[in-house]
């Protein structure tokens, strides 16, 4: 059964944001037809015809998926094949590492703020950059620790 064309255009627009991200294409397709499928899991077969792919390009994407948290195997009893579902921790996992991202950012400008003090507008431009991603690190974590108090979840990290 091939997807729905509602499901495929939200595929590939997870895949382009995945390949915007410098993640792989595949897995985006992947994971958004996982989120958008009426069914609880799919098989690496039903995601094979759903997205018109190959085996193996299911079998990278869902490797990866699974590695990075982003998808969870199910196991059917009495099944010997697996099958992968959404993860909803996946949202969050995501939003990490956007964070980790900023925080990254933040870190390098404040290691090459004391290399150029004698350098007066690259020391200004170093300030500039380390405060607001210092600024945006914060307050990032900020929205995370409001969402999981809204959705009633543990904000210890």
């Amino acid at each position: 059964m091939n997807a729905t064309p509602e499901e495929q255009r939200f595929a590939e627009e997870s895949g382009q944001m995945f390949d915007q991200w410098s993640l792989p294409r595949m897995a985006g397709r992947v994971w958004g037809l996982l989120i958008v499928a009426e069914e609880p899991r799919l098989s690496s077969l039903e995601l094979t015809e759903r997205l018109g792919t190959s085996a193996a390009s299911i079998s990278s994407a869902t490797r990866y998926l699974l590695q990075n948290q982003l998808i969870e195997r199910v196991r059917v009893p009495g099944e010997r094949r697996e099958y992968f579902t959404f993860s909803p921790a996946s949202l969050r996992s995501i939003y990490l590492r956007r964070i980790a991202a900023v925080a990254d950012m933040h870190r390098m400008a404040e290691r090459a703020l004391s290399s150029f003090e004698d350098r007066p507008i690259a020391h200004r431009r170093l300030q500039e950059m380390h405060d607001f991603y210092e600024w945006l690190e914060l307050e990032l974590a900020a929205v995370l620790r409001r969402w999981d108090g809204e959705k009633g979840r543990d904000t210890k990290e």
